[in-house]
């Protein structure tokens, strides 16, 4: 039984995880071939695909995986080239998981019990991907925060269909709430700025929000004049910025408002609004 309503997943997407660390190359140097992820014999690149593998455990079930070795000494993922071996080997994958939950998306990763099967992703028992052979993690976007699902990831296999075997695993979860809205920052003034023709805007950093890496932190400020951004100021502790009267044209501003925006992208509201001053004397 799924734990939440089956919801709606047209703005559900299903992308591919790759890493860069791993780059295709014609020729490995070498073949790593593994049991459960020792590895058990070694085979140059340029041999024949074959090896031996004695003394195996096949009571049970086995995991045996080939890993492939650049020059640069850098490996494939056991879960890109593997198989389930034994009298107990599984047909649906292994090992389901997610992680980096976001309000709004998640990593899904899984390891086959037979990676040259492709795999179906179901969210809350509806199809929303269809994976090739050799993809064993995926992102899951459009998500809908502080909301319970369940992913499934399920085997194409016809021996799983003969044989009626479990072909299926699933792993529940829950996004995560959706950051609220940071507050604006505090003192905004406009003042005319040390050169002529300049008008120098200043505030008071905003500091009731998360410090960096997570998502509330701050990551600028927005400046407006007349309603209109005008300026993104970066930084956390940025508190000015110094704007020409010449950018305006012949529409001067009359009033300034300055917003936080946080690096998930949330952007307060405005801040009191102050005039822009008309002579040499500062205002608020």
């Amino acid at each position: 039984v799924c734990p939440y309503p089956p919801t709606d997943v047209s703005k559900i997407t299903v992308q591919e995880l790759k890493h860069p660390d791993n780059p295709r190359v014609p020729y490995p140097r070498d073949l790593q071939v593994c049991s459960n992820n020792q590895i058990c014999a070694v085979v140059p690149g340029s041999f024949k695909c074959r090896a031996l593998l004695e003394d195996l455990d096949l009571d049970k079930f086995v995991n045996v995986s080939v890993r492939s070795v650049t020059s640069d000494g850098l490996t494939s993922p056991d879960a890109a080239c593997t198989l389930a071996v034994g009298s107990e080997s599984p047909v649906a994958p292994q090992h389901v998981r997610v992680n980096n939950l976001t309000p709004t998306s998640t990593q899904l990763s899984w390891y086959p019990s037979n990676s040259n099967t492709e795999h179906i992703i179901l969210l809350n028992a509806i199809k929303v991907g269809v994976c090739p052979p050799a993809v064993f993690q995926v992102q899951i976007n459009g998500l809908t925060p502080s909301t319970i699902y369940r992913l499934s990831v399920r085997t194409k296999h016809p021996r799983a269909v003969l044989e009626k075997r479990p072909v299926e695993r699933c792993v529940d979860f829950k996004t995560l709430p959706k950051i609220g809205l940071p507050d604006p920052p505090l003192e905004v003034r406009a003042e005319n700025g040390p050169q002529p023709g300049t008008l120098l805007v200043s505030w008071k950093p905003n500091s009731s929000q998360p410090r960096p890496p997570s998502r509330a932190a701050v990551q600028s400020y927005l400046v407006y004049a007349d309603g209109r951004c005008i300026a993104e100021i970066p930084g956390s502790t940025a508190d000015h910025v110094l704007l020409r009267l010449s950018d305006f044209a012949d529409d001067p501003p009359m009033f300034i408002t300055v917003r936080t925006k946080t690096k998930e992208g949330n952007v307060s509201a405005d801040s009191k609004v102050v005039r822009v001053p008309r002579s040499g004397n500062g205002t608020t």
